[in-house]
C-alpha cells in the first residue's frame, strides 16, 4: 500500500479507470467460469505494470482459474503457476491485494470516461484555497476524496479533484 501512498495515487486511479470499464464484461466470465467475486480483480493484477488492461484479453485469466478446483489452501501456488515464475510474482501478490482492498473500500469516481485531476497537497493549502482554485466546492472535494466532513488535509497527500 505504500506505493499507492508514495505519490503513486494515478495508478490507483488507472486501475479503478480499467475496472470500471471492464468490470461488466469480467462478471460475465466470473459467471460462466463460476468463480468467487475477487477473482474479478485478477487482471488488473496480472497486468498492473503495464499501461492499462485489455478487457477482452483478461478472459484468459478468467478460464484459467475456472480451472482451479483445488482447495483454498491451494490458491496461491495456482495463482503462481498462471503468473509462470517466481520473478515478480510476490510484487504482482502484493498489488492483487492491495487492488482488492482498495476498490472494495474507497469511494472512488464511477464514471468511467472521466479523467481525473490530482492535487499535491503542500504545506499551509487548505481545503477552501483549494476549492476557490479549481472552483469546486469544498463538498466535492471531501466527497471525493472520502474525507467525510473532515477539512483536515495533509502535506504530500494527493487529492482527487472533481
Amino acid at each position: 500500500m505504500q506505493s499507492f501512498r508514495d505519490n503513486n495515487s494515478r495508478k490507483l486511479f488507472g486501475v479503478n479507470r480499467d475496472f470500471c470499464l471492464c468490470k461488466e464484461v469480467w462478471r460475465s466470465y466470473l459467471e460462466e467460469n463460476e468463480l468467487l467475486e475477487t477473482a474479478i480483480y485478477l487482471p488488473l493484477a496480472f497486468s498492473f505494470k503495464s499501461t492499462s488492461t485489455n478487457c477482452s484479453e483478461a478472459e484468459k485469466y478468467f478460464i484459467e482459474m475456472g480451472g482451479f478446483s483445488g482447495k483454498s489452501s491451494e490458491y496461491i501456488s495456482h495463482l503462481k503457476s498462471m503468473w509462470g515464475s517466481d520473478v515478480g510474482f510476490n510484487d504482482m501478490l502484493y498489488d492483487y491485494r492491495i487492488i482488492i482492498r482498495l476498490l472494495e473500500n474507497l469511494n472512488l469516481p464511477q464514471d468511467c470516461k472521466k479523467t481525473f485531476r490530482t492535487h499535491k497537497v503542500k504545506d499551509g493549502e487548505t481545503l477552501y484555497r483549494l476549492s476557490v482554485t479549481y472552483g469546486v466546492s469544498i463538498e466535492k472535494i471531501q466527497n471525493a476524496n472520502s474525507l467525510g466532513s473532515s477539512t483536515s488535509i495533509k502535506s504530500g497527500s494527493i487529492l482527487v479533484i472533481p
